[in-house]
């Protein structure tokens, strides 16, 4: 086994560049490619390491899975904003919501897209508690939406600019650990190796389960379904989180709505 170190990393060791039976040793490998893994590979880089990142889903795959808005309250714009972040998420923000906010004017507030839409372009919102907005009724909030995967898109951009190497379509199904590295299986049945792996996943994550850390919660007690529409005409549709049908969430962004739904099965003690 040949090693090359060098210091990094508030001193740790990294091994750059190791070959190991003829592997290629990677500084540091991120399971993931969401916001968590995309960022901590920027973070990385600035610190001298060279990740890979490692994502399963395909663009395709990560769009659809994307269904609903993320919210980026303020103490996340604080961090992204120590990394020039906040102006590409804030424009990407209202290139997505220029659209709806056009057709959806409903300045009485039963339509709730249109009145998360204008608490949002006027600096009140601040967050939610289960769905309820906070309000700020002074203005001034800082408060963004967007969807995951343009969040994705923005990080994956910066990431690559400074040269991280980010591999879609390569999801990890198993990885293990000797007294000097790391290794990570993919679905395909190649095998990367590296000095360190980092788990960022999701909450069915493969490293956290391989690993063997607890991941203690309660059972499910409800089942939601989300489907996913395009309307010919989506200002026929009124969002409502009290209706004959239950909640009808009309997703901001524009040709997709998100139906969904919470009823009881009776004698089971389950909900859909």
């Amino acid at each position: 086994m040949a090693l090359a170190d060098e210091e990094g990393l508030d001193g740790l060791s990294m091994r750059r560049l190791a070959i190991v039976g003829g592997w290629r040793m990677e500084d540091v490998i991120i399971a993931g490619g969401g916001p968590v893994g995309l960022l901590l590979a920027c973070e990385l880089k600035l610190a001298g390491a060279d990740p890979l990142v490692l994502e399963a889903a395909g663009d395709e795959e990560r769009r659809t899975r994307s269904l609903g808005l993320r919210s980026l309250n303020a103490r996340t714009l604080q961090s992204l904003a120590l990394r020039g972040l906040v102006e590409p998420v804030e424009r990407a923000q209202w290139e997505m919501l220029d659209v709806p906010a056009g057709e959806r004017q409903d300045p009485a507030g039963a339509d709730v897209v249109a009145l998360m839409l204008e608490i949002l372009r006027t600096g009140q919102i601040r967050g939610h508690f289960a769905g309820l907005p906070l309000l700020d009724p002074a203005g001034g909030a800082a408060y963004v939406m967007l969807k995951q995967d343009r969040l994705e898109d923005i990080l994956a951009g910066r990431a690559a600019a400074m040269g991280v190497r980010i591999r879609q379509g390569q999801a990890v199904t198993d990885v293990a650990q000797d007294d000097s590295s790391v290794t990570a299986t993919l679905a395909g049945g190649q095998v990367v190796r590296g000095a360190y792996l980092v788990g960022c996943d999701g909450g069915r994550s493969v490293v956290r389960k391989r690993a063997g850390f607890a991941f203690d919660g309660t059972p499910p007690t409800m089942t939601g379904r989300t489907a996913v529409a395009e309307l010919a005409d989506p200002s026929l549709v009124t969002s409502s989180l009290r209706g004959p049908g239950g909640l009808v969430n009309l997703s901001l962004v524009p040709g997709r709505s998100r139906p969904s739904s919470s009823t009881a099965v009776p004698g089971t003690g389950t909900r859909r």
